[in-house]
């Protein structure tokens, strides 16, 4: 017996050969300028004039590599202190978002919707720049590592999210660890932070990657170049083009692949973040979902 198909069933599959369509050409978009910078980072000069929309090298030059960890380039130096602001910065950013959000989090606590109010009435208004630097300065912080951790320690909606997640563990748990004598400390680091793990990981992640991509700071606090961080210094080679922007600017600059260094720059900026996030992003949606359920 032949079937016959529905008029619904013809529409859905319009639908889904449509919507794999648009989806296989915004992954491409997404995808060929990745590519792009990788493969011609690897590209020769020569190479890279001949063929302007290439990103598969036929011949492989690490020039512009070469370049960018010489001894006297600030990359390595730079790409260092970024490794050490996103370890300890995010470090600091989970155990005071953590004991914050716990505080809020709780129900007997006579200043939980005063604090709450105080902290969201920050996201809508805050003091300028202007404020912000003032405020920098008199702390002591310019042109230190600090200045780094310090400022952006508790991020108001990361803050949220976890309230909003330690909110929704059973009272039972808490009640029944309080008659066993736990204490507050206790309850937030055995009970609290094991089973929030998956938005804690989110969490962390969110501070990780502001943390390796934040530049703005750099460039309203820091004027010493031994303080930058990687994407200062990615900042100023793509900016400048120049390889004098890497080295000391005591040692003579000879003739460098100028395009290949920025791609190379890139590439280095850049990978930390692609090779951790795979690992992570099995909690995003489970982290960012199961803490926004409850206000």
């Amino acid at each position: 017996m032949k079937r016959t198909i529905k008029p619904m069933e013809r529409n859905d599959t319009a639908f889904n050969v449509i919507n794999a369509i648009v989806m296989i050409l915004l992954c491409v978009v997404m995808i060929y300028p990745m590519l792009y910078v990788f493969g011609r980072s690897f590209m020769g000069e020569a190479e890279r004039a001949v063929r302007p929309f290439s990103f598969i090298p036929h011949t492989f030059s690490l020039e512009g590599y070469k370049y960018v960890f010489k001894n006297n380039s600030i990359v390595p130096h730079a790409f260092l202190l970024s490794v050490l602001r996103t370890v300890i910065g995010t470090l600091a950013n989970l155990l005071f978002t953590c004991m914050f959000a716990y505080v809020l989090s709780r129900k007997k606590y006579p200043l939980k919707k005063a604090l709450t109010m105080f902290v969201v009435f920050t996201m809508w208004l805050n003091g300028g720049m202007i404020a912000n630097y003032i405020l920098i300065k008199d702390l002591g912080l310019l042109n230190r590592f600090s200045v780094y951790i310090l400022p952006g320690l508790i991020s108001v909606w990361n803050l949220i999210l976890l309230r909003n997640f330690f909110a929704e563990i059973p009272d039972e748990m808490e009640e029944s660890a309080e008659l066993d004598g736990a204490s507050e400390l206790t309850l937030l680091f055995k009970i609290y932070i094991p089973l929030s793990t998956p938005s804690i990981a989110t969490v962390g992640l969110f501070y990780a990657v502001s943390h390796w991509n934040s530049w703005f700071d750099a460039v309203m606090y820091v004027t010493d170049r031994k303080v930058w961080t990687m994407q200062m210094v990615l900042r100023e080679v793509v900016n400048n083009a120049f390889m004098s922007s890497m080295v000391d600017a005591t040692e003579a600059v000879e003739h460098v692949p100028q395009e290949q260094i920025q791609f190379a720059t890139i590439v280095v900026a850049v990978f930390p973040i692609l090779v951790t996030y795979p690992f992570l992003q099995k909690y995003f949606v489970k982290g960012v979902m199961v803490g926004s359920l409850k206000g």
